[in-house]
């Protein structure tokens, strides 16, 4: 769900930027539209042995690669117009083997049960945190999450939770300034930099900065 509604909102932010029915300067013979959508895969490109496979599904929560490509991307009207072929439905079109969908469910069922996740905290979220701000400084650490919860932090499922975060950072000291910094404010500021960098026009006339790091707080 989070990939198909990430390229989706992507997809529709950048066909408001510009005409993705163009064709590419970058790429010849192929639309903006289709340089996008080769982008995102490519962002999951890799080759996996079966062993690689078999330990990704034993101790990763993810889906494996290929679903996190053709499953949104076979649904999305966006990339069905870009490339000409009919929307299909990656999960649960006609050509579904049922018989091989039930032994894939009863297999990553038994996976789960065999290699249960481990319990993570808040405070062990945080210990991350403060490890990377001893190594690497607080202007270059921040957070990213899926705001439909199921991170796998047992008391922060999701985006109602994440108080109980910002709580943990008060407790060890880190000040409201930091604390924004973590939130959004570092974030915001690399993009604001890139942001100018490629297009000078937008210097000045956008604030990235305005109520970054509010979340939380």
């Amino acid at each position: 769900a989070a990939d198909s509604f990430g390229v989706q909102l992507a997809f529709l932010s950048a066909r408001r930027e510009c005409d993705l029915r163009a064709a590419s300067t970058e790429y010849p013979g192929l639309t903006r539209a289709q340089v996008f959508f080769h982008s995102y895969a490519y962002s999951y490109r890799g080759v996996e042995s079966e062993d690689n496979l078999r330990d990704f599904l034993e101790t990763d929560r993810h889906s494996p690669i290929d679903y996190c490509v053709n499953g949104p991307l076979a649904n999305l009207e966006g990339f069905s117009e870009a490339f000409g072929n009919k929307l299909d439905t990656f999960f649960d079109g006609p050509e579904r083997n049922p018989e091989r969908a039930d032994a894939l469910e009863r297999e990553w069922t038994a996976l789960q049960q065999r290699f249960p996740s481990p319990t993570v905290t808040v405070k062990d979220l945080v210990d991350h945190i403060d490890h990377a701000v001893k190594t690497i400084g607080i202007d270059h650490v921040g957070i990213g999450t899926d705001f439909d919860g199921g991170g796998g932090i047992t008391d922060c499922n999701d985006v109602t939770e994440f108080p109980r975060v910002t709580e943990e950072l008060l407790r060890r000291g880190y000040s409201e300034s930091d604390i924004r910094r973590i939130w959004g404010g570092n974030v915001m500021r690399v993009m604001e930099a890139a942001q100018k960098a490629t297009n000078p026009r937008m210097n000045g006339t956008v604030n990235l900065h305005a109520n970054a790091g509010s979340q939380g707080n």
